[in-house]
């Protein structure tokens, strides 16, 4: 009797399904996997869909296992297709279907804490005028912030101009009503080279442009409700051991001030970029290499961070252009405010690590996170840059990560690499 109770006791209820879980079991499930399992899980069936809609909700309650950074591939325009995501440390491959389509070959696009930042430039041909669209948007949790649309160079008829570089900067996370959200963008106009930097409140949206400087900027970024803007100014930052920046205070939206500061920077410490040739299959091609200076906030430390980054790039026979050929150093600095501004070098991040590609610099957490190897590395930077030479013998140089305590540089090996396109960025998926 004893043992057929206990045969009876395991066989499954008739009326027990795998879509009628209990929450709490459900949550506990989640706990283990990570984000982009939860979006696997909602397809299961409907009432997972709602489990894990809920568990998002409730953020604090069901926390995800941290995940390292996938690699965002953007197609090549015009292709209206997903984007896909690659998965390092899992060697798999993830698609985000829905309002993320790339058919536009004017847009633009980054990553912040989770969200995605699209950039998509416009041109009014009946007025002549020219703006941009600016919204973020969480795959996860589908949100979408639209802010208004922002013109561009009023005073300039820019439809065939071609729009050089441009950065959104947030002062925190998009669905905060007290965000600050600031823009740069520079265009060749008929007048010449032109820079416009407009700010706006999430909460209340419109935009206001911040009164030109005189300076012209290759990187914004927050500290606090101050906006840091890095100079370009090659010239003086070749002969000088100071850097230049506009530093504009957005305490008080109503009363924007703005101050040109100098902070010190040890030019031993940064590198001497070289031109050179070399002969490749007899072919000669010329190399030049180039330090380029990037702003990053490391949001847990309150750090305002210099990262300079050194490239070689190449230039064939016949051809006019230097084009991105490799990723060979990089050096990191905070600034410090102790006995005036300066630039202090680092070596140690201290339980983090850094995120760089083409659209800027990230900071990330390395607790408990697992990534392509184990456990994952710190004081390390993480790079993906594209690499545009068709059959180059060289496609990993520009995806890898570079180790601040030994100087060298590791190549990342996926079996998916050929499969995604070269133009790539980092994505940390959040709730």
């Amino acid at each position: 009797m004893s043992s057929k109770l206990s045969t009876m006791s395991l066989q499954r209820p008739p009326s027990a399904s795998w879509s009628n879980l209990p929450l709490e079991l459900m949550e506990s499930i989640l706990q283990k996997l990570t984000i982009m399992d939860y979006l696997e899980c909602r397809k299961v069936c409907q009432s997972w869909r709602t489990m894990v809609y809920v568990s998002l909700s409730t953020k604090a309650k069901c926390p995800p296992k941290p995940q390292f950074p996938l690699l965002l591939s953007l197609p090549t325009p015009p292709t209206n297709c997903p984007l896909t995501l690659l998965n390092l440390t899992q060697n798999k491959l993830h698609y985000l279907c829905g309002d993320v389509s790339m058919s536009n070959s004017g847009l633009r696009v980054s990553s912040v804490n989770g969200w995605l930042i699209f950039q998509k430039f416009c041109y009014e041909p009946s007025s002549r005028e020219s703006h941009v669209l600016i919204w973020f948007y969480n795959p996860v949790s589908n949100a979408k912030i639209i802010l208004p649309r922002l013109p561009l160079f009023p005073k300039y008829d820019i439809e065939h101009q071609k729009y050089g570089p441009s950065k959104v900067v947030i002062s925190s996370l998009p669905d905060s009503p007290d965000s600050l959200v600031a823009y740069f963008v520079s265009c060749l106009c008929d007048g010449g080279l032109e820079q416009q930097v407009s700010f706006c409140k999430i909460a209340n949206k419109p935009w206001t442009q911040i009164a030109e400087t005189g300076e012209f900027f290759t990187d914004i970024e927050f500290r606090g409700c101050k906006l840091y803007a890095m100079i370009n100014d090659d010239r003086m930052f070749d002969r000088s051991n100071y850097d230049f920046m506009v530093v504009i205070n957005l305490g008080d939206c109503n009363a924007v001030t703005s101050e040109r500061v100098m902070a010190f920077l040890d030019r031993d410490l940064c590198f001497n970029p070289k031109r050179n040739f070399r002969y490749n299959n007899n072919t000669k091609h010329h190399y030049y290499s180039k330090e380029k200076r990037f702003l990053v906030r490391d949001s847990t430390s309150g750090d305002l961070l210099l990262v300079l980054h050194l490239a070689e790039y190449m230039r064939k026979p016949g051809c006019n252009n230097y084009y991105l050929h490799s990723t060979n150093g990089f050096r990191v600095f905070k600034l410090d405010a102790i006995g005036g501004l300066s630039w202090s070098m680092i070596d140690s991040f201290s339980d983090r690590f850094l995120l760089f590609d083409a659209s800027g610099v990230q900071v990330v957490s390395s607790t408990n996170i697992v990534g392509p190897w184990k456990p994952i590395r710190d004081n390390c930077i993480y790079f993906s840059l594209s690499n545009v030479f068709p059959n180059s013998r060289f496609p990993e140089h520009n995806i890898g990560v570079y180790s601040l305590t030994h100087d060298s540089i590791t190549n990342f090996h996926s079996n998916f690499l050929s499969q995604v396109s070269s133009r790539n960025l980092w994505f940390i998926p959040s709730l």
